[in-house]
Parts: C-alpha cells; structure tokens; sequence
C-alpha cells in the first residue's frame, strides 16, 4: 500500500480507511450521490445510517482529529490524500500517471503543487503527472470537505491520484519505482517547505 510506504518514509501519521466504496466511498460528503454505490444504494435506510456510523464517519473524525489540535497551535498542516484510478472511464483513456489534486485558489496548496510537480518530473522527466487530473481538486472530497473547516493559511488538502496501471503490472518493480519516486518527492517538499 503506497499510503503505508509513504508515511512511514516520511514518519507521518497514517489514516486510511479498510471499507470498500462498495459499501461506502470515505472520499464523498454526506448526501453525494456516490456515497453509496450500486450494490449499497440498496439497503434501507436505517442499515445506510448504521453504515455510516460504523465504518464512514470514525475515519473522517480521526482524520479531523488529526489535524485540528495543529491548526489551533498555529502550525499548517498537509494532508495527502492517495487514491487509484481507473485507466479507462467512460470509454475514454485517462493520460496522467500521477494527478495532484488541489484547490487552486489556495496559495499554499498551489506552491506545495508546483514544488511536487518539479520533483517527480526532475526524478522522472517522463513520468504525466498533471494538475487537477483525472479530476478537479474542488470537486466534493474529504480535504474540500475539510477546507471548509480549516482556514487556507493552515489547512492544505491534496489528493494525489496514481494510474491503476501501475498497481496492476506483472512487474512489482513497476509500482514500487512509482511509489519511491512519490516518497523522495514529497521528502524533498517537506524538508524544503513551501
């Protein structure tokens, strides 16, 4: 698991969820249409809240928990979000390798952006790595859930998408080059400080 590899590197709190969004999608808001998926949009409704309670809200609250006592003592906080995608949606083939998903209109997720950009592509100058791809950094996910509580001077969220065609390559090599380019990346980002 990438997350596992890059806290642990980075010596970072780690707080990931075991639920599959086949039962409920931990990156959603409370009433997104995604929340539940095919399969548990068919339960009733007291078994969705009993979902909710047991495996959606503990993790987002730890997260929370997490990052507030910080924010209160004046520090800034970054929090990664990772995810896979799939390589094709839709029919359509997605081109990223890596998608940083941010809130442009916050500057100090802007330049923490740009900073682990440049050093994934000084690692790998062939490596996609794009902004706001497969998707926008402000769609609803839990750092813009989380942006709404914290203030845009202590709070940075990112997702960091990485291409489902890593993970799946008969070459374990393949997905670990990846995962160690993203962890002396993000080393470097910390260390330098945006």
């Amino acid at each position: 698991m990438a997350g596992k590899k890059v806290a642990s590197e980075l010596g970072l709190p780690l707080n990931y969820t075991r639920i599959s969004r086949l039962l409920v999608e931990a990156n959603r808001s409370v009433g997104n249409e995604a929340l539940f998926s095919e399969f548990s949009q068919k339960l009733t409704e007291a078994e969705k809240k009993q979902v909710l309670e047991q495996y959606y809200y503990p993790h987002r609250h730890a997260v929370e928990e997490e990052i507030a006592p910080a924010v209160s003592a004046g520090k800034r906080v970054v929090h990664l979000a990772l995810h896979i995608f799939t390589l094709v949606l839709y029919s359509e083939i997605r081109k990223a390798d890596i998608g940083i998903l941010f809130d442009p209109k916050r500057p100090l997720e802007k330049a923490f952006a740009q900073k682990l950009r440049t050093n994934l592509l000084t690692q790998n100058p062939q490596r996609k790595v794009q902004y706001n791809a497969p998707y926008p950094g402000t769609d609803d996910g839990f750092p813009t859930y989380l942006r709404q509580l914290f203030d845009k001077e202590h709070y940075a969220g990112f997702e960091l998408e990485i291409n489902q065609k890593f993970f799946l390559s008969e070459e374990p090599e393949v997905w670990e080059q990846l995962v160690g380019e993203l962890v002396k990346a993000l080393k470097v980002v910390m260390k330098v400080g945006v």
